[in-house]
This record gives C-alpha cells, structure tokens and sequence, in this order.
C-alpha cells in the first residue's frame, strides 16, 4: 500500500480571476473555464498555452474561488520526482483536481498510467479534473493511448499570448489595482527594457510598488531606472 505525501501547495495571493488581465483572444476560455468551475455537469477541462500566457494564474484562481470545496491544485514541476502513486492516491474523493504543467511528465510511463487511473476514478466519483499544459492536448506526446483519447475529451481551450499593447494595457490594470499612475510612456519603457514574460513583468510591477511606496515616488521613468539599477 503506498502513503500519500501531504501536498500542501502554496497559491499565490493575486492569482485570482479578478485581477487576471483578460485579452479579446482569451475571453472565450476563460469565460468558459469559470463556467465550468460555476456550474458546469462537464467532467473534464484542458488549458492550454505558451509559457506566461497565464495558465498557472488561472489554475490558481480557480481554488481560491472554489475555497468552500474540497479542492487540491497540485502543479507536477512540484512533484514530479515522487512516485506518482504517492501524489495522487486518494486524490479521487475529492470534489476537483487541478492538475498544472502536464507536459512535464509526458511520456513518463508511471506518470501517465498513474494518471489514467486518476481519470477514471475521478469521473466513477463524480469528481471533475482541470489540466493545465504548455502543450495542448493534441500537441502533447502522451504515450499511453488510453490517456491520449481522454485528454481530448470534455472542453479543450487555448490561450494566446499578449501582444505588446496587451502587455501595456495588463500594467496599467494591475497599476490601478495597486493605487499607482502609470503612464504609457512609463509602461512602454517596461517593455522595452525588461522581460516580457507576463509573470515577471508582474512581478516588477509589485516591486516598484514597495519602492515607490518607501521612497515616496511617483513610477516615473527615473525612478524606474534607479530601482532596476539598484537590483541589478
């Protein structure tokens, strides 16, 4: 009999559907991921998209607007080096799985056998399962095809990445959220001279946050330069 490992999995505070910046291309999923999560009889859902397209965030958001269930957000890149049996035993008497970075245990034997039998169990206890993926479903060289047809089943969508006027209109949102001004010059000079990796620019943006707050400064393109100069 194999011990299930206590999966205690930090979220991130901010990763709600509130603050999510939502493009024209990814309103159909994210609308339907949320109705999925409201009220949806559906057993099974497949994100996909690029590295910084905001799986992860959305994944995270849905346990923390779901607390009142019985939930567990389990990203693999966390425990993928345990033995699958270990991590997901048990999983099945639970009201919603959600599963992130599935890529990563493509073609790992154990992995996609372990997770079959989680499928199956899950959907005999009317459980629903959420999968996230760099990868989509067609896209992922699953092995095992029992595992490949099932991933295709249920709702399936993709999200796009930002363009830079996306990423531009993401910071203002979120600099609004924080009670900052942040001006398109300002937000442009971002771009152009940091990562454009949507958590990371995020993640910049609540640490001009903290400076300018113990500082008492405006986020002008000087002060800009003085904190990334600083952290450099």
């Amino acid at each position: 009999m194999y011990k299930q490992l206590p999966l205690a999995v930090g979220l991130r505070v901010d990763a709600t559907f509130d603050n999510f910046y939502i493009a024209k291309g990814n309103q159909q999923a994210i609308s339907a991921l949320q109705h999925f999560c409201s009220n949806s009889h559906e057993h099974f859902f497949f994100l996909s998209g690029p590295e910084g397209s905001g799986v992860t965030h959305l994944l995270q958001a849905v346990q923390h607007a779901m607390a009142g269930q019985a939930i567990q957000f389990l990203p693999l890149k966390e425990f993928i080096h345990y033995p699958p049996s270990e991590v997901l035993s048990g999983l099945e008497n639970l009201d919603l799985i959600v599963i992130d970075d599935l890529h990563l245990v493509a073609e790992e034997e154990d992995w996609e056998l372990a997770l079959f039998h989680l499928y199956n169990r899950l959907r005999d206890n009317g459980g629903q399962l959420i999968v996230g993926s760099h990868m989509t479903s067609r896209e992922l060289p699953i092995e095992l095809p029992d595992l490949k047809s099932r991933l295709q089943w249920g709702m399936t969508y993709q999200l796009q990445t930002l363009n830079d006027l996306d990423k531009q209109q993401m910071l203002a949102q979120r600099a609004t959220m924080l009670g900052l001004r942040l001006g398109e010059d300002v937000s442009q000079f971002i771009l152009n001279h940091c990562s454009r990796n949507t958590q990371k620019l995020i993640d910049l943006l609540q640490a001009l946050d903290k400076a300018s707050l113990a500082q008492q400064r405006q986020l002008t393109i000087p002060f800009i330069k003085q904190v990334l100069f600083a952290s450099a």
